[in-house]
């Protein structure tokens, strides 16, 4: 497993750090959560403080930079999101934040998100289908229709998990994220 963080990813928490506004909004969708699963965790910068946290990331160089930080983990295991080496129901809650597009197998990623998840599956994504992100679409149309093929449709979520319920995400105009 030759991960692509590995290469791109020397420097990552520079430019990707925890947006207060955005860590409340996902947080509220993380209520009651006794346990929490993080998949494609990177260096875990929107993992909440007061729950146990597992991450899994298949990146050496995304796991060195969050064992540099101040933030406190319960667990980190190095591997894809298509195998997650822990056992059936083990968490209360899984979440991913922005790392779907680089899973190799996304149906057997949300089989094994729901084999390991006993209440929520929280996905903070991109809709391909909604109106392109100015910068895409004004600069970069190219980046644009990549990133149609390579996240999930919400007929995917659907597909994979039934009922779906889908919020948008408020970015403050002062966001302290670097993610595009």
């Amino acid at each position: 497993m030759n991960p692509i963080y590995n290469q791109i990813g020397q420097t990552y928490s520079l430019g990707r750090r925890t947006d207060p506004h955005i860590a409340a909004q996902l947080h509220s969708h993380l209520e009651g959560a006794s346990s929490l699963l993080n998949i494609g965790a990177g260096t875990g910068s929107y993992e909440p403080k007061h729950i146990p946290v597992t991450a899994v990331e298949p990146s050496s160089t995304m796991i060195k930079q969050r064992l540099t930080s101040s933030h406190v983990t319960t667990n980190v295991i190095q591997g894809p999101a298509e195998s997650l080496a822990v056992a059936d129901k083990s968490f209360s809650h899984a979440m991913t934040v922005l790392s779907m597009h680089h899973w190799q197998d996304r149906a057997k990623a949300f089989s094994e998100i729901k084999r390991v998840t006993r209440e929520r599956f929280v996905a903070l994504t991109w809709d391909p289908a909604a109106d392109p992100f100015w910068l895409t679409r004004d600069y970069f149309p190219e980046l644009y229709q990549i990133d149609q093929k390579n996240f999930p449709a919400l007929s995917e979520f659907e597909q994979a998990f039934g009922n779906i319920s889908v919020s948008a995400l408020k970015i403050p105009a002062n966001c302290i994220d670097g993610f595009l």
